[in-house]
């Protein structure tokens, strides 16, 4: 739990650094905004722990874009990080694809943790704008020896 606070203190920080020497994070500008939403959104990197699980919300892809549109659609859309589910939205098509291809995103985050916990661990998708939701995410099972 202690580890989850301090990485989310981290990555507040580093945010705010971008945003104070003008540099790009995630290939896009910080503004107040984006500081803010990143402060105020508990499950945004790393998580929260909630039971035996930490339950995590990735970053939108375009913030910026994504914090300012109204239409929940291309809210949808510019969350995703995935192209091939951005075009399906886009297009009104995403209920073609299956809810599990997401599991191909679970990946990139699964690494992380598996290095943690020096250990595989499973990760699974909770919600994603292929499914309806506005943002990614997904809960990591945390390792029994781990859940003290």
């Amino acid at each position: 739990d202690e580890f989850i606070k301090l990485k989310k203190q981290e990555f507040v920080e580093q945010a705010q650094k971008h945003q104070k020497e003008g540099t790009l994070l995630y290939a896009q500008y910080v503004d107040d905004e984006v500081v803010e939403y990143i402060k105020n959104s508990p499950t945004i990197t790393p998580g929260i722990r909630k039971g035996d699980k930490i339950i995590a919300t990735k970053t939108p892809y375009q913030i910026k874009k994504f914090l300012n549109v109204k239409d929940e659609r291309m809210k949808r859309y510019y969350s995703c990080y995935c192209a091939w589910v951005r075009g399906a939205i886009k297009n009104c098509t995403e209920k073609e694809i299956s809810p599990n291809f997401c599991y191909c995103s679970t990946g990139f985050t699964k690494k992380y943790w598996d290095i943690i916990f020096d250990q595989p661990i499973k990760i699974e998708p909770l919600e994603t704008p292929l499914t309806g939701a506005l943002e990614c995410k997904f809960a990591i099972h945390i390792p029994k020896e781990f859940q003290k």
